[in-house]
């Protein structure tokens, strides 16, 4: 039997869909903060994967779908603890800077993480290769990124969500990215690290 190549994106994405469908599900699984704080500690992952609106369930799930399936792919090995201490990291942070905000849904931060993941990631190996027209795109991607943040922080609105449902939440974006970049320096480091710390046979 052939394994599934992406398995937690696959996973996500059904519970996305499960939750759009029961609302009760939503209502199980949103990050309502109180309670989270209160010892219901599954908000702090699940008000990722349920969203305010079909609007807000189309952008974010097809963002999703493309660039996690991506990233499992490519850094299958570190690809689920990543994920899953973003989910954390970017609900934490919330906590702490928006403390006026009692309730979180939406990939959006998580998907900002991957494409930041990515990005970067592709502007270092291309540096490395010294493939500097394609760090340069890699770094064109980037700018975009930041301006869309830029956008958001500004008018307090999403660039391509339009709905009366949520306000949009640029923290959850920053802190998404900040755990992108992260995973991206980051885990190259780890690795050289790992492989020279491995004993050599003789």
């Amino acid at each position: 039997m052939k394994t599934i190549p992406v398995p937690v994106t696959i996973t996500i994405v059904l519970i996305s869909i499960l939750a759009a469908v029961f609302p009760s599900l939503t209502s199980l699984l949103e990050l309502d903060f109180q309670r989270a704080a209160q010892g219901e500690i599954w908000r702090w992952i699940g008000g990722h994967v349920v969203h305010f609106d079909w609007s807000h369930f189309i952008w974010d799930v097809s963002m999703f779908a493309t660039l996690s399936a991506i990233c499992e792919a490519k850094y299958r090995r570190v690809y689920a603890p990543i994920l899953i201490g973003s989910m954390l990291i970017i609900s934490l942070s919330l906590a702490i800077v928006c403390p006026e905000i009692h309730c979180y849904r939406g990939l959006s931060g998580i998907d900002t993480m991957l494409f930041g993941w990515w990005v970067i990631d592709w502007m270092r190996t291309n540096l490395h290769a010294k493939d500097l027209p394609a760090a340069g795109l890699g770094g064109m991607m980037l700018l975009g990124l930041v301006g869309k943040l830029g956008y958001e922080a500004v008018f307090h609105q999403t660039l391509f969500v339009q709905s009366d449902a949520f306000v949009p939440l640029v923290e959850a974006h920053i802190a998404g990215l900040i755990c992108g970049a992260t995973a991206a320096l980051g885990v190259p480091v780890v690795q050289n690290w790992t492989r020279v710390r491995q004993p050599v046979s003789v």
